[in-house]
């Protein structure tokens, strides 16, 4: 049914297209452009009914068939009750809606495959929806004053010649865009619901340029190697990707061989649609790309979504850790915070999530959604906001794979997967720091400390007082020195610290009671 929807569609688009020029360029009057008229506007009829179908049926990605269809119509119709009825300046109103209808028609097009035709693939996604308004209404409205400047035989004429000539430019540019489809990109693509991404799909950050890749069955893991020595593995959160850690990175490589994989439905890591991005598959993916590299046993430091996926490692595969760090992590069932909910919740939304997908392509907007993971918002230049944006819209098929991801965010049993981890911390006995952000509106400082009462292996928990839910972003040296005394500290001086640290806890919780 799909095919045969599609294949009328563009059936429709291409009549559309040369009836609408045939009628616009032909005398006013003529019986060309009266058959050019009627069936510009069947065309156009069909061309929005199977694109309303073709939106029903992917919405996400195709909403803007269904509203910019109706909107060609009802233009379409318009100007067609204006030549039927002949009302008093009726002719202004025919042009305009006509001519709108067509406008309306081609930015549908360009909308929907300008990212893949050349040349225009270079222009930011937003100028598909102006450039065909901005070509074709100053042209509509020279026509319009053209013919409202002349009178009786002479207006006709007038009428007649302007509108071939707005017609002429208008069709100018549908040649055009038409040329560049016929010279696009024509190799065979994946379907979207097989592959979510594939690497240098987009215009990549020069961080991510760095990225390798190893075969995890079934997935393919975008990574990040530096440094040699013990080996430390890097886990970041949600809904971000290794590029988090650009600042640690350097500051441990001196010393270690440092990992920073992207998790499942996440950065660059290649996954299908059809795929399971939940923690207990982040499990197994880390699990799989530790023996890929040959890595029997690593540190680990991680935050917010890699810290939950560390918390079901200390219970299933506890002898992979040597020493752990956690950050503001997702835990127990107290995620997704509220702070966060309302834009999962939004992106998720079959009617909304299109509208936001395109509204973060604003830095603006950018800059105010991430701000719920920082206490100083300003620590978001234009840089990090791309970076973190890019991984997550850049195509259609990373949004579809966001919406996925969030959509098991929001789960009430995938949130109980920290919960069913929690007797396996209560057993895990290797040093932990509990390393956290102060000022955390989203898991705040009573996760940590709850953290610290549950993990037998803590040594202690350090804050950051100037961070919230990102401290490697908002005091990235302190964060990388508070890590590098910990991974470099003697066994024997943090057992000592383990040591000290539970007893004063007791010691205050027996004073407490």
């Amino acid at each position: 049914m799909s095919r045969g929807v599609v294949a009328t569609h563009v059936l429709a688009g291409i009549i559309a297209v040369v009836a609408g020029a045939t009628a616009m360029l032909a005398g006013k009057g003529s019986t060309r452009h009266r058959l050019g008229g009627i069936v510009f506007c069947l065309a156009l009829s069909v061309l929005v009914a199977s694109g309303t179908l073709l939106a029903a049926v992917d919405w996400s990605e195709r909403w803007h068939l269904f509203a910019l269809g109706a909107i060609a119509f009802s233009l379409a119709s318009l100007g067609l009750a204006a030549r039927l009825t002949r009302w008093r300046v009726w002719m202004p109103v025919h042009i305009l809606g006509m001519g709108g209808a067509y406008i309306a028609m081609l930015t549908a097009f360009y909308v929907d495959n300008g990212p893949r035709l050349p040349l225009w693939r270079l222009l930011p996604p937003i100028a598909f929806w102006f450039l065909p308004g901005m070509v074709g209404a100053p042209l509509l409205l020279r026509a319009v004053y053209r013919h409202r400047a002349g009178s009786g035989g002479a207006r006709r004429r007038a009428t007649a010649r302007t509108s071939g000539e707005s017609g002429g430019a208008i069709i100018a540019a549908v040649l055009l865009g038409g040329a560049l489809v016929a010279c696009s990109d024509s190799r065979p693509q994946r379907p979207e619901e097989d592959i979510a991404l594939l690497p240098g799909e987009a215009e990549l950050e020069a961080f991510s340029r760095q990225k390798r890749y190893v075969d995890v069955a079934p997935w393919r893991v975008a990574y990040i190697d530096e440094g040699q020595g013990a080996p430390v593995v890097l886990l970041h959160g949600c809904p971000f990707h290794s590029f988090q850690w650009r600042d640690l990175i350097p500051e441990l490589r001196g010393r270690n061989r440092v990992l920073a994989p992207d998790l499942l439905g996440l950065g660059d890591t290649q996954v299908r649609l059809s795929d399971d991005y939940r923690l207990p598959k982040d499990v197994e993916m880390i699990v799989g790309f530790m023996d890929a590299l040959g890595i029997g046993q690593a540190d680990f430091v991680t935050a917010d979504h890699g810290a939950a996926t560390l918390q079901l490692m200390m219970r299933d595969h506890p002898e992979r850790i040597r020493r752990a760090v956690i950050t503001n992590a997702e835990a127990y069932d107290q995620w997704p915070s509220e702070p966060e909910r309302p834009y999962l919740e939004l992106v998720v939304n079959p009617w909304l999530g299109p509208v936001f997908r395109t509204a973060l392509r604003f830095t603006w907007v950018q800059r105010e959604v991430f701000s719920v993971a920082v206490h100083r918002k300003e620590v978001f230049t234009d840089e990090v906001l791309h970076a973190y944006t890019r991984a997550l819209i850049a195509t259609p098929g990373r949004w579809k794979r966001l919406q996925r991801f969030f959509r098991w965010q929001l789960d009430r049993e995938h949130n109980q997967e920290t919960m069913r981890a929690v007797d396996g911390m209560r057993r895990f006995e290797k040093p932990t720091l509990i390393l956290w952000g102060r000022q955390d509106t989203n898991f705040g400082p009573v996760i940590a400390e709850r953290l610290a009462s549950d993990i037998p292996g803590v040594v202690g928990v350090e804050y950051l007082e100037e961070s919230a839910h990102m401290p490697f972003q908002e005091e990235p040296q302190k964060y990388a020195q508070a890590v590098q005394r910990f991974l470099g500290a003697d066994s024997s001086v943090l057992e000592m610290q383990r040591l000290k640290y539970h007893t004063r806890r007791d010691a205050e919780g027996t004073a407490g009671r």
